[in-house]
């Protein structure tokens, strides 16, 4: 019936929501892994300068 349908629904969007996050997660960290390299570099190569 209807309120099994919506149920079924909202588990999927739930699973959905839940999958964006964890992608969202995984760039941001990602992102702060490749900054931190920049940055490593960054002051590396004013040390050296």
């Amino acid at each position: 019936p209807l309120a099994d349908r919506q149920l079924h629904e909202a588990a999927e969007d739930l699973r959905r929501l839940r999958r964006q996050r964890d992608e969202a997660r995984e760039q941001i960290a990602a992102v702060t892994a490749e900054q931190d390299e920049l940055l490593e570099r960054l002051f590396d190569a004013k040390a050296a300068g």
